[in-house]
């Protein structure tokens, strides 16, 4: 499989060392920025995501120092290593660099065999530091929403069941009383949806049982996502159906496209997303899929529907951002909620995040954001001729190349153009004989 080129940054103001370390590492396959001077990398590091950098000590504009300050206090490269190249080995110079951030330290003049060998082992180092970073991260997350989603579960449970203890009570109380036959039609239909809001819930229980268990042991597999997709979109087909839901899905993603993510874990998530959309959005209406994929922001699967409005407190949760939209009043509050919950936990174990947006009226959109980082392509498998049609290529190739030797057929080109006039002018003579020849009225 051809992976994504890992993209490494060089800001040296000694065009040799810049220019040779730039050719070094794109031999070995990187893909290399390079910069000239401290405010150049500067703005590299606040625009891009690198997986690895290597910064001169000593630069005019800004000196290595103030770059690896900068990176690491925001931005995409907080977590990125960076190796400090300097010409100076004293004690005090190693100490400072390693202080604002530096991972290691390399001293001119540099052996540049040993350059490239060296970036390839912070690079492993990096990783591990990153999947340990991301296990940690995922277990306190984990801990922080498990008691969130399970009271979210609760209230969920809670309508179906007072709905069944209601009509069991009135069974009780009025069935020899005043109802009339109709009025029992409709609590026995009550009854039928609350008995179906409660299988529901009980397997988004089942759902969120199996995150809550196997998000500790997230799995780095290998998923084709286009096909993954079109599994999933089939997997609500009957839901779908059931509620006179049209899905309109758009897969706007190459066949070769991969994911390293869990695979149970990423079904899930996308699943929560989907099943929400086809569940609250009204009848005989559509839910809009959407996947594509961007270069530098990775992976984007959104879903739209046309049903009750998310409110405003959950959509700063789900997106963790601040908010000071008023709530809008919501059918079906839990059911969403719940959903989204699972698909955020499942989302952010794999570095993701959740978009959200509701207008209030007639439009909801959550969008499942996967990083770059995580995507890879597959190579194509070369397509082999079949037997059948290279024999049958072949002899193509022998009856053309006997045509070509045949005196008939090169007569009969080289005569063409004679033979074309020679009909052009029959024809026009037949026509000149079918006309009728003209008379003046007396």
């Amino acid at each position: 499989m051809n992976t994504l080129k890992t993209k490494i940054l060089i800001a040296d103001d000694d065009p040799v060392y810049r220019e040779v370390g730039r050719d070094a590492l794109e031999h070995a396959g990187f893909a290399v920025t390079a910069v000239c001077d401290g405010a150049q990398a500067i703005a590299a590091l606040v625009a891009e995501k690198f997986h690895a950098a290597a910064v001169d000590l000593t630069m005019p504009e800004a000196d290595g120092i103030a770059v690896i300050s900068t990176a690491r206090a925001d931005g995409p490269n907080v977590n990125t290593p960076i190796v400090v190249i300097t010409g100076h080995d004293e004690a005090s110079a190693v100490e400072r660099a390693y202080n604002a951030g530096a991972t290691s330290f390399l001293t001119k003049p540099i052996n540049w065999l040993l350059f490239t060998h060296h970036m390839n082992f912070i690079l492993r180092n990096g990783q591990l530091e990153t999947q340990l970073r991301e296990a940690t991260q995922a277990a306190a997350f984990l801990s922080d929403l498990k008691g969130q989603m399970l009271c979210a579960l609760a209230r969920e449970f809670q309508a179906p069941i007072k709905t069944i203890y209601g009509f069991a009570e009135l069974v009780r109380r009025e069935v020899y009383g005043p109802l009339a036959p109709a009025s029992y039609r409709e609590l026995v239909l009550d009854m039928g949806t609350a008995a179906h809001k409660l299988n529901s819930s009980f397997l988004k229980l089942m759902d969120l049982g199996n995150a809550l268990n196997e998000q500790l042991d997230i799995k780095n597999e290998v998923i084709a996502v286009r096909e993954t997709l079109r599994d999933l979109l089939i997997s609500i087909s009957d839901e779908a159906e059931r509620r006179r839901v049209h899905v309109v899905s758009t897969v706007d993603i190459p066949s070769t496209l991969a994911l390293r993510a869990d695979r149970v874990l990423f079904i899930q998530a996308v699943r929560a997303v989907l099943a929400n959309a086809v569940r609250l959005a009204p009848r005989n209406s559509q839910v809009f899929v959407h996947a594509w994929v961007d270069e530098n922001d990775g992976l984007k699967i959104a879903a739209s529907d046309t049903g009750p409005a998310i409110a405003a407190s959950l959509l700063a949760e789900i997106t963790n951002r601040s908010r000071n939209e008023p709530n809008v009043p919501m059918i079906d509050t839990q059911t969403r909620e719940v959903g989204m919950k699972i698909a955020k936990v499942l989302t952010e174990a794999h570095q993701g995040s959740i978009d959200a947006h509701s207008d209030g009226e007639n439009s909801n959109i959550v969008r499942i954001n996967l990083p770059a980082s995580r995507l890879s392509f597959f190579e194509p498998e070369p397509r082999t001729p079949q037997p059948a049609a290279k024999a049958q290529d072949k002899r193509l190739a022998e009856i053309s190349a006997a045509l070509a030797q045949d005196p008939r057929v090169r007569f009969a080109k080289a005569d063409a153009p004679a033979m074309a006039a020679r009909q052009l002018s029959e024809d026009k003579a037949a026509v000149r004989d079918r006309i009728p020849p003209h008379s003046n009225p007396g």
